[in-house]
């Protein structure tokens, strides 16, 4: 049968049209795939163009497709996943736009920037008659409940009830060292109570149809001042940082000042949407024991690192100090507040239960506490802080610290506890001169020692922590010297120089070396060179640029968990050699609290040994039974567990779960616990099944613990995603970042007479190395060879002598001729 020469001609167009289906689903198919999977592509070849080209000609300029309007574009910019919240929050049907990062990783196009956590406003509604009788009416019974919260625990406080912490427990050993913080923002927290419960008031009230649901919600969400906002502080002209981060930013300043809110990566997951604990998705019921987590999933097994010491893990307690501390909220009289009986046996019912209490619940067949009668471990939430808005909303927790690495730890955080550390004369520090040797000031605060022997001693620097071990001790002291050090050396150049002077210049040399030590030698080890490109922080001839945009505060999700991998790298036990040979082993819990030993003639070089030369454990699902059995257990034969308190801050803090933030940083989102297979194990997966009901119930601290590691890091892509965000902003929204230009205190300024100085001090600065600060400042009685990277497990082997490293090169450019600015350069003046 003949075919018809037009059916022929149709058939042949028809074939090609499907043919063309085929091929555009397949690139479809494809794009899809590389969509879903951006965080595991790199195209190498475009990496090495734009290297070539160099990052000064990438133009991250990209086009997003509008939804709303067939064919047209939004410009944005290519970044990476974690810090654009629009791939997560995309409205139905949009899809994600991926592009290309300067680095040559695939990133996502983003129009929306950094702030991850707002939300579309309306017009306000606040000048409504309605409104504003509704917003009076609900601020009047959120101050009445937040009255009667306080007058109840000061009842309890008064007639001597059980909720009051005891001396000589794990909790109150860890409570004294932050308890001086903790006193600070009692009149915060009010506030910042009366704007939770007032929003849960008028949330609740517009769910239950008792008033006007529409404009209930709407006055939660919109923003509107409710409440009275806290004065800006006054800026004077200064070329220097003040102590407490404020006027950092002269348009905010106090964006990233101590006791300003943590900022979030995405919007906090509590069960009523602004306080209660987050819970199980399957049936709202709390979500599973921490400590059944702890005994579950995680392990005490020894697994070194092959070539990272302990100076690495302790440098990062020192850095998580500087930048980060949340205190938990107290009795109006500062005293601890205790959820569990006296005996530990249970929780304390209702009615003695301080409103803070989130206790964790220990399971009956506990292995280790069950032979100590012990079913309740105590916790109490972090102290909130007023919205920074002034509105209502879900709680925000306070930050105590600086946000900003700043060497707060060093030198404090108020002019009254700063001047508790210095001579005032010479520009230097007060010490504790023994034996010749210059140790940190001995604490006048007798609670904090658990004993009181003669000779023992515990100290005092800029952070109250700085006693929780002898290693961190160690560190503290390093860098206290190094300040002296660089103190006297200014003062031989500058003579005319005043001890304010003297003071505020080698505070500021101090910070730029703790900066650059921390972003060159530390960082790069934890999260590879990769991200160091992703994230635009690896160190270069090309100055880099303050952006007052960008917020600098601490994450949440950093600090309540990405940052807390640390505790995974806790080496139980220290060995102390002297001469090679071991002369001493010494168990963590025994030296909680108690680093008398820094006393003893040659103890503070051999533990610097020990440090850099004995590796940390692996960051993984394993922890030292210090941390999990034996924390601050002070005199007792048990502690507590760091890892369930880890978890279970999570749940005060509001974290999402895992899930939510794998998918913020680009990997698949989980539908059953077997897609966790991408980045898990098998074997932790099943353990996450024995205890959670669903993937969406795993908390953000254990996910993250259990994935592989990122390619030449040390951690998973959740937690580097996270970790390397944070480390960005912090660079990119600190004014006075030593690597900076075109600021007035800038070392890079360039003006005409002192530009070669400047630049020259800069120079300087970037000599800075941990080797060279350990050199400069143990007590060279044992120690006196370094790796040329001092967080890297030396065994003698690549050592250099400590002459190998730069001496005196560091304030050679500070003389006369060569200051860094003059009184004439100041900050901007705060003018709103």
């Amino acid at each position: 049968m003949k075919v018809p020469s037009g059916g022929m001609a149709q058939g042949k167009v028809l074939l090609k049209v499907w043919v063309l289906l085929w091929i555009t689903s397949l690139a479809a198919a494809h794009l899809h795939y590389v969509r879903s999977h951006f965080t595991h592509l790199r195209s190498e070849d475009t990496a090495r163009q734009r290297t070539a080209r160099g990052r000064e000609e990438y133009d991250p300029t990209c086009w997003i497709l509008d939804g709303k309007v067939r064919g047209d574009k939004v410009r944005g910019n290519c970044t990476v996943p974690v810090q654009c919240p629009a791939h997560v929050n995309k409205r139905e049907g949009e899809k994600t736009t991926v592009c290309v990062l300067a680095s040559g990783s695939v990133g996502v196009c983003c129009a929306s920037g950094f702030n991850h956590t707002a939300v579309p406003r309306k017009k306000s509604n606040i000048n409504n008659p309605l409104a504003r009788n509704l917003v009076q009416e609900v601020l009047s019974r959120a101050q009445q409940e937040v009255e009667h919260l306080f007058q109840h625990q000061k009842y309890l406080l008064e007639s001597g009830q059980l909720n009051v912490l005891e001396p000589g427990t794990p909790s109150f050993s860890h409570l004294k060292s932050v308890r001086q913080i903790a006193n600070m923002g009692l009149d915060l927290l009010n506030q910042a109570l009366q704007e939770t419960v007032a929003t849960r008031i008028l949330r609740d009230n517009a769910r239950e149809g008792l008033v006007d649901k529409e404009l209930g919600l709407e006055l939660v969400e919109n923003g509107d001042q409710m409440f009275p906002c806290p004065e800006n502080p006054d800026c004077p002209e200064s070329k220097y940082r003040s102590l407490d981060g404020t006027c950092n930013n002269p348009t905010h300043p106090l964006r990233g000042a101590a006791q300003s809110p943590m900022h979030r990566l995405l919007l906090p997951n509590y069960a009523d949407g602004t306080w209660s604990l987050r819970v199980s998705v399957i049936d709202q019921q709390p979500l599973p024991s921490a400590r059944l987590i702890t005994n579950t999933v995680f392990s005490d097994r020894n697994v070194p690192h092959s070539s990272i010491n302990i100076l690495f893990m302790q440098f990062g307690q020192f850095i998580a100090h500087d930048i980060s501390l949340s205190p938990s909220i107290t009795h109006s009289n500062g005293s601890g507040i205790s959820c569990c009986t006296p005996n530990g046996s249970d929780m304390l019912s209702e009615d003695l239960k301080h409103f803070a209490c989130i206790p964790i619940a220990i399971p009956s067949n506990d292995q280790f506490f069950k032979q100590f009668a012990q079913r309740c471990l105590n916790l109490v939430r972090t102290m909130l802080a007023p919205r920074p808005d002034c509105s209502m909303g879900y709680a925000v927790q306070m930050n105590a610290v600086s946000h900003f690495l700043d060497g707060s730890t060093i030198y404090g955080l108020t002019p009254d506890a700063n001047l508790d550390l210095r001579t005032s004369i010479g520009g230097r520090l007060r010490v504790f001169h023994d034996f010749g040797r210059d140790l940190l000031p001995l604490t006048q605060d007798k609670e904090t020692c658990i004993t009181s022997e003669q000779g023992s001693a515990c100290f005092l620097a800029g952070d109250s922590r700085v006693d929780q071990t002898v290693t961190l001790v160690a560190v503290h002291t390093l860098f206290m010297r190094e300040h002296n050090r660089l103190a006297e050396e200014l003062a031989l150049l500058n003579s005319h120089w005043s001890d304010e002077t003297l003071f505020e210049e080698t505070r500021a040399i101090v910070i730029a070396e703790l900066q650059h030590i921390f972003y060159t030698e530390w960082l790069p080890l934890l999260i590879g060179e990769h991200a160091l490109d992703d994230f635009d922080l690896r160190d270069s001839d090309v100055q880099s640029v303050y952006e007052p945009t960008v917020s600098p505060s601490t994450t949440n999700e950093f600090s309540t968990a990405a940052f807390r991998y640390g505790h995974s790298t806790v080496e139980g036990t220290l060995r102390i050699r002297k001469k090679k040979e071991l002369d001493e082993v010494i168990k963590i819990p025994d030296l909680m609290f108690n680093p008398s030993k820094m006393r003893l003639k040659d103890f503070f070089d051999n533990l610097l040994q020990m440090m850099t030369t004995q590796p940390m454990q692996n960051v993984d699902s394993s922890f030292t039974d210090a941390l999990t059995k034996f924390l601050f257990r002070a005199g007792n034969p048990f502690g507590a567990d760091l890892v369930s308190i880890n978890i279970q801050r999570g749940r005060d803090h509001g974290l999402r779960s895992y899930n939510d933030y794998r998918e913020l940083v680009g990997l698949h989102r989980a539908r059953t616990f077997r897609d966790f297979e991408d980045i898990m194990p098998p074997q932790a997966i099943s353990r996450l099944e024995d205890v959670y009901s669903s993937p969406d119930d795993v908390d953000l601290y254990v996910g993250g613990l259990l994935e592989h590691h990122s390619p030449d890091a040390i951690v998973g892509p959740t937690f580097l995603s996270i970790i390397a965000d944070q480390f960005s902003r912090l660079k990119k929204g600190d004014r006075f970042f030593y690597s900076h230009k075109g600021e007035p205190h800038s070392f890079t300024s360039v003006r005409h007479r002192t530009k070669i100085y400047r630049i020259k001090q800069l120079h300087e600065l970037k000599k800075a190395t941990m080797a060279r600060i350990i050199c400069d400042n143990s007590d060279k009685i044992q120690l006196k060879v370094q790796l040329p990277n001092a967080f890297l497990k030396s065994d003698q082997s690549g050592s250099l002598g400590c002459d190998y490293f730069c001496q005196r090169c560091i304030t050679s450019s500070w003389g006369r001729s060569g200051i860094r600015r003059d009184t004439t350069l100041s900050m901007p003046v705060n003018s709103t």
